[in-house]
């Protein structure tokens, strides 16, 4: 049996060279589309990279923008405040004792000032009351640009000292090394000049203390005042009825409020003396009218000039209280009332019982007592210090009663409402106890009222009416428990004379007087300090050493 052969197929061909070239392109594309998707996915990858790359681009420009925007905002604010700042300037005074701190006063007189006015300082610049004067004087310009202030230095500026000494007739000496000149200042306005004394600028309380009292603002005030004033009011008191007299102090007179009106630009004068050689009207050329606490009797004569007066315009200042007869039975009838009727009251023959116990004084039985004060311009500056303890202290007083007429008088001071007007008073003493007959509280003690203007008039004629027998007394300017009675007069003067504001300004508080050192002097203490001091330390210290060693030798030898 033939064995059938199984047939084996061949072995297929090698691909031939166009099959090799296109396995060749496959193998190319393929590489191709993966070297393709490697870049893709690369792309693909650093896109957020690039997309945070132009982030932090867009923010670095945002960025700039802000940082532009807000440095030209901080420039634009900082110019916009000093314009603000130059219109609105304002300056603190933060020394302990308010030394530079102005008073209503001299800010009134500043604003006052219409044509220019000229401060020469003869104090030098580096002493202690020259540093003072300056910033007091800075203090001075912002309120006005009609002052030009110029510094002399006495010991450097000998031309211009000169020039001064020829001008104003000062004096100068020398004295210590330095040029003394008799002026510390001089005010000048137009032809009117005023000198302020050194002794003006400072007080001393005692000449053995080293501290002193700054009174600076006191004397330039009253100095710009003095040059600016052409005419002075002049303001007439009554004598003959046993008034207070104008040349005596403390409580028998008025000579501390004399020296007040002086220094704020009033012409003080005396009317109704008995002479010979009277007047026949003794008012004429007054502006103010003072009737100051008579205790006799006005004549008839007299009272009827003073009604006139005040009828054609003029103005009056009236003070008076409850005195008593000479048999001391009752209050003594001062024949005033028709003046009085020109104000819309009447003065009661009573004395006023304050049973207010937070209104009477220690130790008082009640006709002592703290006012109460009502608004009105003439108790303005009485009413802004009464939460500084400023009140008026009343001393034996007597009501004022509304007429209830035409004029219609406006309360200044009054008593409590515990108060009584005890009626029959002298006759009732030593024991009071208010009854039925007594005028109830609250008593009304000092009124002003304005008349009507008469035609061709500015204004009518002005008066105050008070009925405490202690207001005008001087030692209300010297005690500092009767300042709410100073304030309250100048107050009245004020409103009466339509004077500017009265020039009060506290004390201020004692302080060290500063030294001035010499150059001689400063090169003594340099000598002292840099050479005496160290080399007779040294020498201490040498002599110190020496005598340490030696005592241990000192030992040995002894053993």
């Amino acid at each position: 049996m033939k064995t059938k052969k199984k047939k084996v197929p061949a072995a297929p061909e090698a691909p031939s060279t166009n099959d090799d070239t296109a396995s060749v392109d496959t193998t190319e594309g393929l590489s191709s589309a993966a070297e393709s998707e490697t870049t893709t996915q690369a792309a693909r990858d650093a896109e957020p990279e690039a997309e945070a790359g132009r982030a932090r681009r867009r923010s670095d420009r945002a960025t700039k923008l802000a940082a532009s925007v807000s440095l030209m905002s901080v420039i634009v604010i900082g110019v916009l405040l000093n314009i603000l700042a130059s219109r609105h300037f304002k300056r603190w005074d933060y020394s302990a004792s308010g030394e530079f701190t102005l008073s209503d006063g001299t800010v009134d007189t500043l604003r006052g000032i219409d044509e220019p006015i000229k401060l020469i300082v003869l104090v030098s610049r580096e002493t202690p009351i020259g540093v003072s004067l300056e910033e007091m004087l800075e203090g001075y310009r912002q309120h006005t640009n009609k002052l030009e202030i110029e510094f002399v230095d006495p010991d450097r500026d000998q031309a211009r000292l000169v020039e001064l000494q020829k001008l104003y007739g000062l004096l100068a000496a020398e004295a210590g090394g330095h040029v003394i000149i008799d002026a510390a200042l001089i005010v000048i306005q137009g032809e009117r000049h005023r000198y302020v004394l050194g002794s003006e600028l400072v007080a001393v309380d005692d000449p053995t203390d080293m501290r002193t009292r700054p009174r600076l603002e006191y004397a330039i005030t009253s100095a710009i005042r003095h040059v600016r004033a052409t005419t002075p009011p002049v303001i007439c008191f009554t004598t003959g009825h046993d008034e207070l007299s104008l040349d005596k102090a403390g409580t028998e007179g008025m000579a501390e409020l004399a020296d007040r009106l002086r220094k704020n630009n009033f012409e003080l004068k005396t009317v109704f003396q008995p002479t010979a050689d009277a007047p026949a009207d003794p008012l004429a050329g007054c502006e103010l009218l003072v009737v100051a606490t008579p205790t006799a009797p006005v004549p008839k004569e007299h009272t009827l000039a003073m009604t006139h007066f005040v009828e054609e315009g003029g103005s009056a200042f009236v003070v008076l209280g409850p005195v008593p007869n000479k048999a001391q039975t009752d209050v003594m009838d001062l024949q005033l009332d028709e003046l009085l009727a020109l104000a819309g009251v009447k003065l009661e023959h009573d004395v006023i019982h304050e049973y207010d116990p937070s209104r009477r004084t220690r130790g008082s039985n009640g006709t002592e007592f703290f006012a109460e004060s009502r608004v009105h311009p003439v108790t303005e500056r009485l009413v802004r210090e009464e939460a500084a303890g400023a009140a008026a202290l009343v001393n034996y007083t007597s009501s004022l009663t509304d007429l209830e007429g035409a004029v219609k008088p406006e309360p200044l001071l009054t008593t409590s409402a515990k108060s009584f007007g005890i009626v029959d008073y002298l006759a009732r003493l030593p024991a009071i106890e208010p009854t039925a007959v007594d005028l109830p509280g609250p008593r009304t003690i000092a009124v002003a009222v304005e008349r009507p203007a008469k035609p061709g008039q500015e204004r009518g004629s002005r008066m105050v009416v008070a009925s405490s027998m202690n207001l005008l007394f001087g030692a209300n300017w010297n005690d500092p428990s009767f300042r709410g009675n100073s304030l309250f007069v100048e107050g009245a003067f004020s409103w009466l004379a339509s004077h500017e504001r009265f020039l009060d300004i506290p004390d201020k508080p004692l302080k060290t007087t500063g030294l001035r050192v010499t150059e001689d002097a400063l090169s003594s203490m340099f000598r002292y300090v840099v050479l005496v001091m160290p080399v007779a330390m040294g020498c201490m210290g040498i002599a110190i050493h020496f005598l340490r060693r030696r005592r241990p030798q000192s030992k040995r030898s002894l053993a």
